[in-house]
């Protein structure tokens, strides 16, 4: 113990008393002493304490791994603990994304590996004394939450504007102050420690990437199959897992779309349940060769979804739905800073081969502070209008559109139209702008 707390600097010391102090105060109110017994009897649930084990057995693997390599020793078991709290214990709670978007990896790699995790780590080689680090923390905490809260509203910008500056300006002088000392006392400095210092984190959380990955998809399937439990027969449900983990295995996205599947259609024999597995199958190989779609009949919906990707409206995979229609869409895309905050969403829908209708919804849960989503509003119309039809609009259409009122238009072979629907509880005016295209008829499709 005496050697952990030797390892510590005056600005881990300030943070760990801080964080006592929080904690007696919080201990000391009956009210919040309650709630948090609620938040710890909640953590303590044997299916997360399972999972914290197995990440933690995990984590003494890597760890033995990295010392049989000489890279980690006993002086760094504070930086072990730092990290398994500030970035494992946090990862894990967001395993699922990992494992359902592959992009979400590369943020993270991203975020371990950059610029700013070298100058954060610059920024703590040296501290302050104990007194002014005791007196820094809780002054740039509170600049900080301010900060954060003056970025939710518009006319907070100035203010928005001017802690951002403080917060600047300190972070620049803590780096200052870490490049001189470390300048000046170089001949103190251990420089291989100095590097395992760095790395040793940078290491460890690549090296816990595929415990992430797999936790992800372990969540998936434990969500996934307690639903299906509520109607399912038992000894169907234990097929189903078995035929799941050996068709979808790591492949999530066939995963979910098999659910989807099996909540509509509710299979009552092992042969049901096989055959939405090649229905789902059917769906994937069609995708990869998706059929051509003549511009009178409609769209192909694998190009469709992606039409409005420069928006950040990427759909999720084009699927059956209850009523036997086809669709795909969106989730909604939060608009400006605020609370409520408006925001959009897209939609594409038609049979299965083709998509007969496309749509744009804005939902305007702020109507003072509207102008930024209108605008957007129109600007993706316009664009979804382009990619619909490969040419660009009329300047009528295009009048109409950014006019944002409502009105219904034949263009062979689209159906243009823009509708404002009210939806207002009480003195609040809230509303949404709906914009479609879709074919003049309903069989324009034929599969």
């Amino acid at each position: 113990m005496v050697e952990l707390l030797k390892q510590l600097t005056n600005r881990e010391i300030a943070t760990l008393i801080w964080i006592g102090l929080f904690l007696i105060w919080m201990l000391a109110m009956p009210k919040i002493r309650q709630s948090l017994g609620s938040v710890v009897k909640a953590f303590c649930q044997p299916v997360i304490l399972r999972v914290v084990a197995i990440a933690a057995l995990y984590i003494m693997g890597t760890i033995w791994l990295l010392h049989w390599r000489g890279i980690w020793t006993t002086d760094f078991i504070y930086s072990i603990l730092t990290w398994a709290i500030t970035f494992a214990l946090v990862a894990m709670f967001e395993a699922h994304k990992l494992a359902s978007d592959k992009r979400h990896m590369g943020k993270i790699i991203r975020d371990v590996i950059n610029v700013t995790a070298v100058l954060i780590f610059i920024i703590e080689l040296h501290s302050f004394s104990l007194l002014v680090e005791l007196v820094a923390l809780p002054v740039l905490t509170f600049i900080t939450l301010m900060h954060e809260m003056a970025k939710m509203k518009e006319e907070h910008a100035a203010v928005e504007k001017l802690l951002g500056a403080i917060l600047t300006i300190v972070g620049l002088s803590y780096l200052a102050l870490s490049l001189w000392q470390t300048w000046t006392g170089y001949e103190d400095i251990n420089g291989l420690d100095t590097l395992r210092a760095f790395i040793i984190p940078i290491l460890l959380s690549l090296l816990f990437l595929p415990f992430l990955f797999g936790l992800g998809v372990y969540m998936a399937y434990e969500r996934i199959f307690a639903s299906l439990s509520l109607w399912i027969d038992k000894n169907l449900l234990k097929y189903s897992k078995r035929q799941a983990a050996i068709r979808c295995r790591t492949n999530l996205d066939y995963l979910e779309r098999w659910q989807r599947v099996m909540q509509c259609e509710r299979p009552e024999t092992k042969e049901e349940i096989r055959k939405l597995f090649k229905d789902v199958e059917a769906v994937l190989k069609r995708e990869k060769l998706p059929p051509e779609v003549d511009l009178k009949d409609g769209w192909s919906p694998w190009s469709a979804k992606d039409f409005m990707q420069v928006f950040e409206l990427e759909t999720r995979g084009y699927h059956q739905g209850y009523e036997g229609r086809w669709f795909a869409e969106t989730n909604l895309k939060p608009i400006g800073k605020g609370f409520p905050r408006n925001n959009i969403a897209y939609y594409i829908e038609g049979q299965a081969s083709c998509a007969e209708q496309l749509k744009l919804k804005l939902n305007v849960n702020a109507p003072d502070d509207d102008e930024e989503a209108r605008a957007l509003f129109a600007q993706a119309a316009l664009y979804l209008l382009l990619k619909a039809s490969n040419s660009a609009p009329t300047k009528r259409v295009e009048r109409k559109i950014e006019a944002l009122g409502d009105f219904e238009l034949a263009r062979a072979p689209h159906t243009i139209s823009l509708k404002k629907d009210d939806w207002s509880r009480g003195t609040r005016p809230e509303y949404d702008l709906v914009f479609k295209i879709e074919m003049k008829t309903s069989d324009s499709c034929q599969v």
